[in-house]
Protein backbone atom coordinates (compact mmCIF):
# COMPACT_ATOMS: atom_id res chain seq x y z
CA UNK A 1 0.00 0.00 0.00
CA UNK A 2 0.81 3.43 -1.19
CA UNK A 3 1.20 5.85 1.53
CA UNK A 4 -0.49 8.26 -0.49
CA UNK A 5 -3.71 6.61 -0.25
CA UNK A 6 -3.28 6.27 3.30
CA UNK A 7 -5.76 8.70 5.14
CA UNK A 8 -3.59 11.60 6.56
CA UNK A 9 -5.61 11.12 9.51
CA UNK A 10 -4.72 8.04 10.43
CA UNK A 11 -1.08 8.36 10.27
CA UNK A 12 -1.04 11.36 12.04
CA UNK A 13 -3.15 10.38 15.05
CA UNK A 14 -1.24 6.96 14.96
CA UNK A 15 2.08 9.27 15.41
CA UNK A 16 1.15 11.42 17.91
CA UNK A 17 -0.15 8.84 19.99
CA UNK A 18 2.86 6.93 19.50
CA UNK A 19 5.71 9.51 20.62
CA UNK A 20 2.96 10.78 23.65
CA UNK A 21 3.23 7.18 25.05
CA UNK A 22 7.03 6.61 24.17
CA UNK A 23 7.09 10.45 26.06
CA UNK A 24 8.80 11.49 23.37
CA UNK A 25 5.86 14.51 23.46
CA UNK A 26 4.25 15.68 26.38
CA UNK A 27 0.37 16.67 26.27
CA UNK A 28 1.03 20.26 25.08
CA UNK A 29 3.58 18.58 22.18
CA UNK A 30 1.16 16.24 20.94
CA UNK A 31 -1.80 19.09 21.05
CA UNK A 32 0.02 21.24 18.76
CA UNK A 33 1.55 18.39 16.80
CA UNK A 34 -2.42 17.44 16.20
CA UNK A 35 -3.42 21.73 15.20
CA UNK A 36 -0.68 21.24 12.81
CA UNK A 37 -1.37 18.53 10.85
CA UNK A 38 -5.17 17.81 10.83
CA UNK A 39 -6.49 21.70 12.55
CA UNK A 40 -8.23 22.23 15.28
CA UNK A 41 -10.60 20.25 17.45
CA UNK A 42 -8.36 17.44 17.90
CA UNK A 43 -6.82 15.84 20.66
CA UNK A 44 -4.83 12.47 22.40
CA UNK A 45 -8.32 11.55 22.88
CA UNK A 46 -10.27 11.50 19.28
CA UNK A 47 -7.14 10.71 18.20
CA UNK A 48 -7.63 7.52 19.77
CA UNK A 49 -11.09 7.18 19.18
CA UNK A 50 -10.54 8.08 15.09
CA UNK A 51 -7.91 4.82 15.00
CA UNK A 52 -10.45 2.30 16.39
CA UNK A 53 -13.03 3.06 13.88
CA UNK A 54 -13.31 0.35 10.66
CA UNK A 55 -11.53 2.69 8.13
CA UNK A 56 -8.76 2.85 10.21
CA UNK A 57 -8.46 -0.43 11.75
CA UNK A 58 -8.70 -1.77 8.51
CA UNK A 59 -6.18 0.24 6.79
CA UNK A 60 -3.50 -0.23 9.63
CA UNK A 61 -4.56 -4.15 9.72
CA UNK A 62 -3.94 -3.98 5.61
CA UNK A 63 -0.31 -1.96 5.78
CA UNK A 64 2.37 -3.95 3.88
CA UNK A 65 4.80 -5.80 6.02
CA UNK A 66 7.80 -3.25 5.12
CA UNK A 67 5.29 -0.28 5.38
CA UNK A 68 7.11 2.94 7.53
CA UNK A 69 6.19 6.09 7.88
CA UNK A 70 8.03 8.63 9.97
CA UNK A 71 10.19 6.27 11.92
CA UNK A 72 6.63 3.99 12.56
CA UNK A 73 6.64 0.14 11.28
CA UNK A 74 3.49 -1.74 10.89
CA UNK A 75 4.37 -3.40 13.85
CA UNK A 76 4.15 0.06 15.70
CA UNK A 77 0.83 1.19 13.97
CA UNK A 78 -0.93 -2.13 15.02
CA UNK A 79 0.26 -1.32 18.54
CA UNK A 80 -1.10 2.29 18.83
CA UNK A 81 -3.83 0.85 17.40
CA UNK A 82 -4.71 -1.63 20.05
CA UNK A 83 -3.93 1.03 22.86
CA UNK A 84 -6.15 2.98 21.29
CA UNK A 85 -9.28 0.16 21.45
CA UNK A 86 -8.22 -0.87 25.07
CA UNK A 87 -8.15 3.20 26.55
CA UNK A 88 -10.98 3.90 24.35
CA UNK A 89 -13.06 0.79 26.12
CA UNK A 90 -11.58 1.87 29.61
CA UNK A 91 -11.06 5.60 29.74
CA UNK A 92 -14.93 6.28 31.53
CA UNK A 93 -16.57 4.30 34.60
CA UNK A 94 -19.88 5.25 32.18
CA UNK A 95 -19.23 2.94 29.09
CA UNK A 96 -16.56 2.65 25.82
CA UNK A 97 -15.87 6.24 24.68
CA UNK A 98 -15.75 5.15 21.03
CA UNK A 99 -18.19 2.62 19.09
CA UNK A 100 -14.98 1.65 17.47
CA UNK A 101 -14.53 -1.76 15.85
CA UNK A 102 -13.22 -3.56 18.09
CA UNK A 103 -13.32 -1.51 21.14
CA UNK A 104 -15.93 -4.00 22.96
CA UNK A 105 -13.41 -6.56 23.14
CA UNK A 106 -11.16 -4.34 25.40
CA UNK A 107 -13.37 -4.17 28.53
CA UNK A 108 -12.74 -4.81 31.47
Amino acid sequence: MQIEFIDKKILVSAKVLYEFSVKNFSEEDSKQFLKKHLGIGWSLTSAAQYLTGKSATDTIMSLASDFEYEGLTKKEFLAVMISAHDFCANASLNGPISAGRFVDSFKI
